[in-house]
């Protein structure tokens, strides 16, 4: 199945107060990159995150953004009844003071160096479990839009691939014609020019010439290999295996087969019909830089 590059993901997770939503979009690249957003006192958390979410995508430019909602009441700390027990301790047991005359003032205790513990660790483990929970929910939204993108991809591919198969029998009926010409045209630009010269000419020698030329003007090798390309190219979508790079170099080739066509070849429906090639390629060249 063919895979697009570019799409987009969001999901959310939410336990103990705690409410993490995560965002993956993903564009084009040539390689793997990817950018984790996350609000600054959850920067520990970027290298895992990260590790996680490639491991879904071959190729692309990935931005994950993470935002944390935390629900009044959800960044209570917890009390150290010890510490609370040795202040309160310390204080009923000062010399000179009336305790029945006296109040004490417990949520002034609770203010106290110690008393009041945050466990940072586990809110930082707590939201990195949500993170990852809803990271792999966008992520599977984000690959099923690719696919989705991949098919229509798939179909404009193999429209251009017909468009340039049809081309190519147009080509491949005019050989015999293509090599007559090219004969025909050496043949007479030879005579013109040993008439200028008022030499005679040489029946073997203009044979052994035309031979010669019409053996470089031939093209039915970079028709053949035009054929190899597309059946490899039209091979390469049916499989599942990322193959964006692959069908790149395989453009690249059918363009050079392409200019080298349309070098040799000069008659004017032939030449239409590589312009009409070239453009189908030029078209899949555009294209293939979205698959994954």
């Amino acid at each position: 199945m063919l895979r697009s590059m570019t799409g987009f993901g969001s999901a959310s997770s939410s336990a103990g107060g705690l409410t993490v939503g995560v965002e993956v979009r993903s564009v084009n690249n040539r390689h793997r990159k990817c950018l984790v957003r996350l609000p600054e006192e959850f920067l520990p958390l970027e290298g895992p995150l990260e590790r996680a979410v490639v491991e879904h995508f071959q190729r692309g430019s990935l931005t994950v953004s993470v935002r944390v909602q935390e629900s009044e009441g959800s960044q209570a700390g917890r009390i150290d009844e010890q510490a609370f027990q040795r202040y309160l301790s310390q204080l009923l047991a000062m010399p000179g003071v009336d305790h029945s005359a006296t109040k004490i003032d417990l949520a002034g205790i609770l203010n106290l160096p110690g008393v009041v513990v945050f466990e940072e660790a586990e809110r930082m483990a707590q939201v990195g479990a949500l993170a990852h929970a809803a990271a792999k929910e966008a992520c599977e939204q984000l690959q099923r839009m690719r696919e989705v993108e991949g098919e229509a991809l798939e179909q404009d591919l193999l429209t251009q691939c017909s468009a340039i198969e049809d081309r190519l029998t147009t080509i491949r009926s005019a050989l015999p014609s293509i090599s007559q010409h090219h004969e025909d045209r050496m043949l007479q630009r030879m005579r013109e020019m040993l008439e200028s010269l008022n030499v005679s000419d040489d029946p073997r020698d203009l044979v052994r010439e035309v031979a010669f030329f019409a053996e470089r003007s031939d093209i039915s090798e970079e028709v053949t290999r035009m054929d190899a390309h597309l059946l490899q190219f039209r091979e390469l979508l049916t499989g599942n295996d990322p193959v964006g790079r692959t069908l790149d170099f395989l453009t690249q080739e059918m363009l050079r087969e392409t200019n080298t066509i349309g070098s040799k070849v000069q008659q004017v429906d032939v030449s239409r019909a590589i312009v009409e090639i070239k453009s189908a390629v030029d078209r899949l060249k555009e294209q293939v830089q979205n698959v994954e």
